[in-house]
């Protein structure tokens, strides 16, 4: 029963960050073919719960079951927002590649640029 819910965690939470708490559960009833009961896979992911491996989310749309996200992807969004932000910082302290004059007289020299390739360019 405790792979069942790790396949299910692991499964469920591929292609989206919150999942709705029956989806956790019916993937893991799938994948234990049987082998284990609802009331043992609800305990061992109650447990899990408990534990901090998987995490309430608020529920803001009126869903009526509870949702759920995992400790790994809350990491992971922190991780990204973190790189994100870093990368914005670096990018205020770049100095330009061509100086201003160079720029504007690239531009000058060719009028059939189109105002994205200008924006671009800039």
């Amino acid at each position: 029963m405790q792979q069942s819910v790790t396949y299910s965690r692991n499964h469920v939470f591929e292609r989206a960050a919150v999942q709705d708490e029956r989806a956790i559960l019916q993937a893991a009833m799938d994948r234990s073919m049987g082998q284990a009961t609802y009331s043992q896979v609800r305990h061992e992911f109650e447990q899990r719960v408990m534990r901090g491996e998987f995490r309430a989310v608020e529920q803001t749309d009126g869903r009526a079951a509870p949702q759920y996200t995992t400790a790994e992807m809350i990491r992971m969004e922190k991780d990204i927002v973190g790189r994100c932000s870093a990368a914005t910082s670096a990018a205020l302290v770049i100095p330009m590649l061509v100086s201003p004059y160079l720029r504007i007289a690239t531009e000058d020299r060719h009028p059939e640029l189109s105002p994205a390739q200008r924006s671009a360019a800039q």
